[in-house]
């Protein structure tokens, strides 16, 4: 019982507090979208839009450019240039994550989300505008046979990663 050493044991138990704390496995999640759609809704907003950063992005001047030219352009090197069209897979971390949802079932996934984080199945998740270019429902309308392989080549792991179902 000496005060210095009950002092100690205080220090002790703070530190060993601080260590658990500092080293615990952090819950790990993210949400990612289809690249079909996500590429679709890039080239709708971004390029079709006409906004000359993101043509700059491409080395690309203001002329016209279909979706085929704008992924042969991606497929160039330039998919790395601008965190919107890069591949999902290179902007998120590789290694285990605790949870991936999708922004096409956005509402599901993240009612899930809170339930496993908070345990609040009852909570009422609202969602908007998860889709503002409506690029899904476009799909058919861009994606031919050259379209599709080339999307799947260019994010295939993204495809791989997070959408293996759609292989």
């Amino acid at each position: 019982g000496s005060v210095e050493a009950k002092a100690q044991a205080k220090r002790g138990l703070r530190a060993y507090a601080l260590n658990s704390f500092l080293n615990r496995k952090a819950f790990t999640f993210t949400f990612v979208r289809d690249p079909r759609t996500r590429l679709l809704s890039c080239y709708l907003d971004k390029i079709m839009k006409g906004r000359p950063v993101y043509r700059h992005d491409l080395g690309m001047d203001l002329k016209p450019m279909s979706f085929l030219d704008f992924m042969s352009r991606l497929g160039d090197g330039y998919l790395q240039a601008n965190p919107h069209w890069a591949p999902q897979s290179d902007l998120i971390p590789s290694g285990e994550l605790d949870y991936v949802g999708h922004v096409e079932t956005l509402q599901a996934d993240l009612q899930a989300l809170i339930d496993r984080l908070f345990g609040l199945a009852d909570f009422k998740v609202v969602t908007k505008e998860v889709d503002r270019t409506n690029s899904a429902a476009q799909l058919a309308q861009y994606y031919g046979p050259a379209e599709d392989a080339l999307v799947r080549k260019l994010f295939a792991r993204d495809f791989e990663r997070f959408y293996p179902e759609l292989l």
